[in-house]
């Protein structure tokens, strides 16, 4: 019985050069570690890629469809021009850093410095991801649906960084802004193409980061202050200000709700009581 020969990082791609010259699907298993594996790819058709990648994977990338089940290494997708990568797993630092153009996904974790130096194209990641995202890019979009971290620095226009709505609210000097109608529509399309699940709703859940001062959405309210207290928690409220006499029973601005002290006095213990019991 033959022995299956392990064939290099250059084999590999030699021969998915020469499938894609047909516009035929080509599909790579039992990938362990190899790095540059479709690097400078170009043309037209799909790739299936299963296993472990290595660094480089798909850097240069301009034109093919390329999805990995399975893991990446540092770089992939790096200096990507056109085309679209999706990515199942994992991958490590510098993720299509120096992106020209196309689309990404990254549906696992991804190291730092993710989408760093971007100068076009459409990075989306799905789950955490490494410190300093998008640092120093100036062009294209990075959507991050769940943003431990986000730039230190916002890009400059017309960069952007797209958040779920809310994740600005516990940081200083950030804002949001509603995307028009038309960028809802073309960024569901982006995310639909990359496989995300109900783009549509997911696109109109999203918002850019903006400065604080050019945000149109209100900052959320903070919570009230709670203290301990022996007999459970109290709530920090402002007190009610005293009206004068003369304000009292005309039907004025200062006249005061007669069964506000006694619903508040019921609040408060419902809280108190709440905070024994536990």
């Amino acid at each position: 019985m033959a022995q299956e020969r392990a064939y290099s990082s250059e084999e590999i791609n030699s021969a998915v050069r020469k499938h894609l010259s047909t516009k035929k699907p080509v599909k790579i298993g039992g990938l362990d570690g190899h790095e540059a594996v479709l690097a400078g790819m170009s043309g037209e058709g799909r790739v299936t890629i299963s296993g472990k990648a290595g660094a480089f994977l798909a850097a240069f990338l301009d034109g093919p469809e390329v999805t990995l089940s399975g893991s990446a290494g540092d770089f992939a997708g790096s200096t990507m021009v056109a085309g679209r990568l999706v990515i199942e797993g994992t991958v490590g630092k510098g993720l299509c850093c120096h992106m020209i153009g196309g689309q990404a996904r990254v549906k696992g974790r991804v190291g730092e410095s993710a989408g760093a130096m971007m100068t076009g194209g459409v990075l989306v990641l799905d789950a955490p991801v490494g410190p300093n995202p998008g640092e120093g890019m100036r062009n294209g979009t990075i959507v991050l649906l769940r943003p431990n971290h986000i730039p230190r620095r916002l890009p400059p226009k017309p960069a952007r960084v797209i958040v779920p709505r809310g994740t600005s609210k516990d940081v200083k000097d950030l804002g949001e802004l509603e995307m028009d109608h038309q960028e809802v529509e073309e960024l569901a399309l982006v995310l639909k193409d990359l496989g995300v699940s109900t783009p549509e709703k997911v696109a109109d859940l999203l918002v850019v980061l903006v400065p604080e001062a050019e945000g149109t959405l209100p900052q959320a309210e903070p919570a009230p202050k709670r203290r301990a207290v022996k007999t459970g928690v109290v709530l920090e409220v402002p007190e009610v200000p005293k009206v004068p006499d003369k304000a009292k029973g005309k039907g004025g601005v200062g006249e005061t709700d007669p069964d506000a002290s006694s619903r508040f006095a019921d609040f408060s213990k419902d809280i108190n009581d709440e905070g024994g019991r536990k």
